[in-house]
């Protein structure tokens, strides 16, 4: 079974080990892993939805991105949540310039992320 965490979670622990041999490791891992997803890079008019589990008293929310274009590259824009509190959306507006799901794929991970083009879901990838 491979490992759910985030890349920077994964990377967060081998520091913690002192290992920073499995710290770079996770990073370039979970970089090599998007970068290699058949549908990567995004493009404009792609959706990102954002899952958060339920953490104790805060209930399970999620936030929607739309990639579009600007005038430094790509980047994100928030376009609805579901959080009780909108102090804690948006973290991930506007993402990096003309790679703007790498933030969230290595902050929140692979996992709690879907994308979707053209009105198909891309990631996380069919179940054949």
């Amino acid at each position: 079974m491979t490992d759910q965490r985030s890349p920077l979670a994964q990377a967060d622990d081998a520091k913690q080990r002192r290992d920073l041999y499995g710290e770079v490791a996770a990073i370039k891992a979970g970089y090599e892993v998007l970068t290699s997803a058949p549908w990567y890079p995004a493009r404009v008019g792609d959706i990102l939805h954002v899952h958060y589990e339920a953490a104790g008293d805060v209930a399970a929310w999620g936030e929607t991105y739309i990639v579009s274009d600007a005038s430094d590259g790509l980047e994100l824009h928030l376009l609805a949540h579901t959080a009780e509190d909108d102090d804690a959306v948006g973290a991930y507006s506007p993402g990096m310039p003309d790679d703007p799901i790498m933030e969230a794929w290595m902050e929140a991970g692979p996992g709690t992320l879907t994308v979707v083009r053209d009105g198909r879901v891309i990631h996380p990838a069919r179940e054949s």
